[in-house]
């Protein structure tokens, strides 16, 4: 399909409304000027002819002028002759005398008048045989005798005609004027809009080509320029999503190659060596079965990260103790923080009210979380789990002494793919599956650590009580 521009678009909608509407203003405007003055020149008309029929109806017969001489005179008196033309008519509708001359030789067509038709007046708008426009208004008589039918009073309407057109030329002109300013503006309008769309599409295109350093230059502070800063946010964003993730991928390919190489070498040491050696099989054996269980917990982070990224994270939902699930927790780290030379203590109080929850996811994020704590505490450290209940939710605290989070890492440690500075083995999704646990379960999870002194991190459930 054909690509039509915004300008395009604009000129063949906005723009042609805008030249019909003044074309129906300039059609209004003329035709009220022109019937303003059309109507002045009756209302005159109308005037003059009025003055006069008064006359001639007020006449007496018993007066010495007889009638017609009266008549005559009244056309010979007439004023406005200069302006317009006056005759009057008799029984026949023939013109007995003009103000122009007894001897009726004008260019002035005379309509067929019925004397049914014409009540009081009638007036007539038509053009000469040499097409001169002109108004003809015909008054009756009241006291014509059987002689005279009345008063015609006639004007040409060139002058008028001129004048209107003139004014009609000047308001088309304006018109013309406000076209041409609104296409300017237009068009300059649109332009401020297509070249930096042009340029938010070319940069768009970039991005989606994976170059994630390009940036656009916000020249404007409206739409368009939060626009632009919007595409910036999102090449940057994108960017650090494509780090992580590469890091993620290197961080991944590392720790999967370090349990596969120890299965692999004692694997290759137990084949080798010597049927009677019961401490090298035995020490292997356990080598294998521990990093064999490593792959494994990784493997399933790998599942639950792809079911969360897919929508297909299930829970199934029930009432359940959740001092319960943290007591069993943290018996599991129990020989690994001996082991470690940590100190793991439980503080708990005697009830919390039951949560609803999924057993098994929850008991997953107690897990991620005592596994990082323990991962970054070192040998001599203290790890404290603390259970309570406040405001219509359990509080379940996991505090270390180890060696802390830096600060500008705190807001991003939940973000799926990071590893902050220090980052020790893990693949980096484990704290982003715990975040989105609590979420489904409708808690907060919070983090809260101070660099070199350790980290205190917060689960907080709505107990079943509390939920609607």
């Amino acid at each position: 399909m054909r690509k039509k521009s915004i300008t395009m678009r604009w000129v063949t909608n906005n723009l042609a409304i805008i030249v019909l509407i003044l074309m129906g203003v300039v059609l209004a405007v003329g035709s009220s000027i022109q019937a303003y003055y059309y109507g002045s020149a009756r209302q005159i008309m109308e005037a003059r002819a009025g003055s006069f029929v008064n006359a001639v109806n007020s006449h007496d017969s018993r007066q010495q002028k007889a009638f017609s001489d009266f008549i005559l005179s009244q056309v010979e008196e007439f004023p406005d002759s200069g302006k317009m033309e006056l005759a009057v008519l008799d029984k026949d509708m023939k013109v007995f005398c003009s103000s122009r001359g007894f001897e009726y030789q004008n260019s002035y067509l005379l309509p067929s008048y019925d004397e049914t038709q014409i009540q009081e007046s009638a007036v007539y708008r038509g053009r000469t045989i040499n097409n001169e426009h002109y108004m003809a208004l015909t008054v009756r008589f009241q006291n014509g005798g059987e002689e005279f039918f009345g008063v015609r009073l006639t004007t040409s309407l060139e002058e008028i005609d001129f004048h209107v057109g003139s004014i009609i030329m000047m308001v088309a002109a304006l018109g013309v004027v406000v076209i041409f300013l609104v296409s300017y503006s237009g068009y300059y309008f649109t332009k401020s809009i297509v070249i930096p769309v042009g340029q938010v599409n070319a940069t768009a295109r970039k991005i989606a080509m994976g170059d994630y350093s390009t940036r656009l230059e916000a020249k404007t502070q409206d739409e368009i320029g939060e626009l632009c800063e919007t595409i910036n946010y999102m090449a940057e964003e994108l960017g650090r999503s494509e780090k992580m993730k590469n890091e993620f991928i290197s961080s991944v390919s590392h720790e999967l190659r370090t349990p596969l190489t120890a299965i692999r070498g004692w694997a290759e040491t137990i084949a080798d060596s010597p049927g009677d050696d019961k401490f090298t099989r035995e020490r292997g054996i356990k080598v294998i079965l521990s990093e064999t269980a490593r792959l494994g917990a990784m493997v399933e982070e790998l599942l639950d990260f792809s079911r969360l990224q897919s929508g297909q994270f299930s829970f199934i939902m029930e009432k359940l103790d959740i001092l319960a699930e943290i007591e069993e927790t943290v018996m599991m780290f129990g020989e690994r923080a001996r082991r470690q030379g940590v100190e793991l203590d439980l503080e708990e109080p005697e009830y919390i009210s039951p949560v609803m929850g999924d057993r098994n996811r929850l008991k997953q994020v107690f897990v991620n979380v005592l596994d990082n704590a323990l991962k970054y505490t070192d040998k001599g450290g203290r790890i404290v789990v603390s259970a309570g209940e406040k405001d219509g939710g359990a509080i379940i605290n996991i505090i270390d002494d180890g060696c802390g989070i830096a600060a500008e890492d705190i807001p991003k440690v939940k973000t799926k793919f990071f590893k902050g500075t220090g980052a020790r083995r893990g693949s980096g999704i484990g704290l982003a599956v715990v975040d989105e646990i609590v979420k489904k379960h409708g808690g907060v999870f919070e983090i809260a650590s101070v660099l070199g002194e350790g980290t205190t991190v917060s689960i907080i459930l709505p107990v079943a009580s509390a939920k609607v």
